[in-house]
């Protein structure tokens, strides 16, 4: 039988290219319907982005057509916890822009740096901004420029938004040493030029070589101004690509490429004229733009290399490869091996086959050529002629007087073997990601052009480099990265979005990852994490989690849960560490707590992490991060509500405002009713006989009933912001005796919300002053225990527990849900059968109490929570219910944007 195999396969031995370290050499896929058109776009013309994704989280893209846009957004379904596509039809933008357009093509668009305002450009270059900074899902104009003639002249070819004036953070890898890992940040300006008025503000050039600014003003009305960049001769041809780089001086640097295949850099400079006005909003800026030529490359096109003999545009004529790409990749934020990372200009030449004319046998599919130009200067040097000449002292022709040379040093091409589509830069552009037609993603390190490797095992820089990857995407015609380049969504021929995330190819492949890549992968998404939360949305990387931790379970062998929970507790416990959020509110003023920039991003991780959908109970630790986030936007508001903005003149007197308190003094007294009771519930269950006080009796029935209730009066931060939000409801109440309104000419509109007041007050079982005093006496048995004033030792030798100690049992409490043994005997005091809460259950009607419906609250697992939740969405600010039109529905905690008004596609790849 071996010989017959023999004489069937021939000789392994002697094949070559068969066995396990050869590389299988097979076809390409076929590339998506359409692509040779698209690539003909991009040759044309370089601003013809169809597709982007905004750091707030939503995506435009241009119709099918190319005369109307879109919006788009990632959606984690509340009844099945599975994420999709959510699109937004919204017939009054469509109707909007056909008027504006009038049927003309649309070809670019590109939302701003913050994500709040979108411009789109039709194929004359007339411009229209929009902004979403009300609702994510909606659009308004807020300035459109119609009166440039339609002219192919006035086509954009290159565009790039300014930043703002200010610091951006930058991470460094996580390092780990013997004490745990350290994540180090550091801050750098962002580079110029800048709209003095800090609002946005972007940079384009025509085809016909006309620079345009527009900005908007300290008011919020949009300008423009323009420049030429100098006459375009007929042999020079018209522009057909441009890119701009910021640099140093506040100045920008302009690249453009022309028809002929000549390149050329101009340096723009901005000055800003301002005419002040009664204010400062008032105040009008004026640009004025000078442009200033550096140099002329003739004859740009890619060099032919036998590098790689086995690439397919070796045989194809490198005329066919076009300019369809151009970036300019400014100036390195940081020195690397003592050397600075010079601006580069980026240029991609590609070629697509006609679909008529793929054939894989002759390798005739597409490819891209990458060159690059790196720029530096260089110290003036004479001519050695002029060494022989004899000079005066002091002439001016002497070397040291000569200007800095400006270079531009051709770096080494590079063949990509796939069409691009798109280039996007990461983390102050010292990463680049190419994106290809066939779906795959490629990651790069900026400074030496290669593939980013594997960190090693002490090292974490990303996800990229622990794991995770782009894996069986598929062909498509359009492309843009998430916020955090951790999710992708495309076009193909059907011109439907779809999205692929990463995923962690360890898992895939090997199973459950070992306890180090568990630990490495930890530390990546808390370095992203820490990022994002900074600059842009997080719900793509709150996808690629929930999907990891699917992932877990599924391959762990023993225990999947387990492994779950710990990754879980993991990630947070080193979240609210890599971004300084202190738990522990013990003994510190709860203005801490409020003014934390990041602490509510937090919560909101920590609450949506483990969701699964409305028939899966939410964890423990959910609904504790859930309490917490609601508790301090209710803070928030009261301190708005009460805090004078002038003497006497207090937001609360404004009707709006009260009639929004009213709103939230109906939910916290719901919440405090359902705390309350499950107190007494507590109290009930344990032995009312003389036997000790068993706490593995009451963490058994605490994490049986997953009631957060005795953690929310234990834990610090929500203890304090309890007491804070009850001295506000007394206020509140107070009112309805108080000498309020001020005005009778007022008490027609307030009359009904203090009517209304008084019957939320009259309708909760237990009031604000009962519900103090149980704060109160946890309070003062805490502050013993961290004290040391209660003697835990001994009656002679207190022991004070530690600030670092504090912090770690407080942290306990929120990220794992645990119940510190040192804060039992103030448990047992509140629970004691002659304690507090058995003296408050002889005061109030338990009864009525037990059957109240508090399913408002959200922190319940009945059946009767759990369908009020499906039936209705709650204003997680506001707490007012939301009318949704039919089919609506959810919790306000679900873990991804719930939209009103659209369509769940549930197009979603996890690859």
């Amino acid at each position: 039988m071996d010989q017959n195999l023999d004489d069937l396969f021939g000789d392994v031995g002697d094949m070559g290219d068969v066995g396990d370290t050869a590389t299988l050499h097979l076809p390409p896929a076929p590339p998506a319907r359409g692509l040779h058109q698209r690539i003909d776009e991009l040759h044309v013309n370089g601003c013809n982005q169809k597709i982007c994704w905004s750091k707030l989280g939503s995506i435009a893209y241009i119709t099918r057509d190319n005369r109307n846009i879109r919006l788009a957004n990632l959606r984690c379904n509340p009844k099945t916890g599975d994420w999709e596509i959510y699109t937004h039809p919204d017939a009054v933008l469509e109707i909007q822009i056909s008027r504006i357009y009038k049927g003309r093509e649309l070809a670019h668009l590109s939302w701003n740096l913050t994500g709040g305002e979108l411009v789109v450009a039709d194929v004359y270059g007339r411009l229209t901004v929009f902004s979403n900074l009300f609702a994510s899902t909606r659009l308004t104009i807020a300035k459109a420029w119609l009166t440039e003639p339609e002219d192919n002249l006035n086509a954009l070819v290159g565009s790039m938004w300014l930043n703002n004036d200010k610091q951006v953070p930058w991470f460094r890898a996580i390092t780990k040493t013997a004490t745990g890992w350290n994540q180090s940040a550091t801050q750098h300006k962002a580079k110029g030029p800048y709209n003095p008025s800090s609002k946005p503000a972007m940079l384009s050039v025509t085809k016909g070589g006309s620079v345009k600014i527009i900005y908007q003003q300290a008011d919020g009305h949009w300008s423009d101004a323009k420049e030429d960049i100098g006459r375009l001769s007929s042999t020079s041809g018209f522009l057909t690509h441009a890119a701009f780089s910021t640099e140093r001086d506040d100045a920008a640097l302009l690249v453009v490429y022309a028809s002929t295949g000549q390149m050329r850099l101009y340096r723009i400079v901005i000055r800003w004229e301002h005419v002040t006005g009664a204010s400062a909003a008032a105040t009008q800026s004026s640009p004025s733009i000078s442009v200033l030529h550096l140099k002329v490359i003739d004859d740009c096109f890619p060099i032919p290399t036998d590098s790689d003999p086995g690439n397919a545009f070796l045989m194809t004529p490198l005329p066919d490869a076009q300019l369809s790409h151009l970036d300019f990749i400014p100036r390195g934020p940081e020195f690397r091996n003592k050397t600075e990372i010079l601006p580069t200009i980026l240029a991609a030449y590609t070629y697509s086959p006609p679909s008529n004319e793929y054939n894989s046998s002759e390798l005739r599919h597409g490819f891209s050529i990458i060159s690059r130009w790196e720029l530096r200067e260089e110290k003036g040097a004479l001519h050695p002629a002029f060494q022989s000449l004899a000079h005066k002292k002091g002439s001016p022709s002497k070397a040291k007087d000569l200007k800095p040379q400006l270079i531009l040093r051709r770096l080494e091409d590079t063949n990509t073997g796939r069409v691009l589509l798109s280039i996007q830069q990461l983390s102050l552009a010292t990463i680049l990601v190419f994106l290809y037609s066939d779906g795959s993603v490629e990651f790069r390190d900026r400074a030496s052009f290669q593939g980013l490797a594997e960190d090693g095992h002490d090292v974490v820089s990303g996800l990229t480099t622990t794991g995770f990857a782009f894996s069986d995407a598929q062909p498509c015609l359009h492309v843009a990265l998430s916020p955090n380049a951790c999710v992708k969504v495309s076009l193909a021929a059907d011109h439907e979005p779809k999205v692929y995330s990463q995923r962690s190819l360890i898992t895939a492949v090997m199973g459950a990852p070992d306890e180090l890549s568990l630990e490495r992968i930890t530390m990546a998404l808390v370095l992203q994490n820490s990022f994002s939360y900074m600059t842009s949305n997080s719900d793509d990387l709150l996808l690629v989690m929930q999907l990891f931790m699917r992932q877990l379970a599924s391959e762990a062998a023993i225990d999947s849960q387990a492994v779950v929970t710990k990754f879980e507790e993991d990630f947070l416990r080193e979240l609210y560490k890599a971004l300084g959020v202190n738990l522990d509110y013990a003994l510190v003023d709860h203005q801490r707590l409020l003014r934390h920039p990041l602490i509510q991003k937090c919560f909101s991780m920590q609450a949506a992490l483990s969701f699964r959908g409305e028939t899966e109970k939410k964890s423990l630790t959910s609904k504790i991060a859930i309490a917490l986030s609601n508790l301090r936007m209710i803070s928030m508001m009261f301190q708005f509500a009460f805090a004078p903005r002038n003497p006497g003149e207090a937001e609360i007197n404004k009707p709006d405002v009260f009639q929004a308190m009213v709103d939230l003094v109906r939910w916290m007294m719901h919440l405090i009713d359902y705390v309350v009771d499950q107190l007494f519930e507590l109290s009930r269950s344990l032995p009312d006989d003389d036997s000790p006080f068993d706490t593995d009796i009451l963490r058994k029935k605490v994490y049986d009933s997953n009631s957060p209730a005795l953690h929310i009066i234990l834990i610090s931060s929500t203890r304090v912001l309890l007491r804070y939000i009850c001295r506000g409801l007394r206020g509140l109440f107070n009112m309805q005796t108080s000498n309020f309104p001020p005005t009778n000419s007022a008490s027609q509109i307030y009359a009904p919300l203090i009517a209304e007041l008084a019957t939320i007050k009259s309708s909760a079982y237990i009031s604000a002053e009962q519900f103090e005093k149980i704060l109160a006496e946890v309070e003062s048995g805490v502050r013993k225990v961290y004290t040391g004033s209660n003697g835990m030792v001994s009656n002679t030798h207190p022991m004070m527990v530690s600030e670092d100690q504090r912090s770690e049992i407080e942290r306990g409490m929120v990220v794992r849900g645990e119940m510190p043994e040192l804060l039992m005997g103030v448990v047992e005091r509140l629970l004691d059968p002659n304690g507090s809460i058995a003296k408050l259950r002889d005061e109030v009607d338990e009864s009525g109490l037990y059957f109240k419906d508090s399913s408002i609250v959200g922190l319940g697992d009945d059946k009767r929570t759990r369908k009020w939740a499906r039936e209705h969405v709650l204003d997680a600010v506001r707490k007012v219910v939301i009318d949704m039109p039919s089919g609506g529905g959810g919790s306000e905690a679900t873990g991804g944007n719930i939209g009103a008004g659209g369509k769940g596609d549930g197009r979603f790849v996890t690859g």
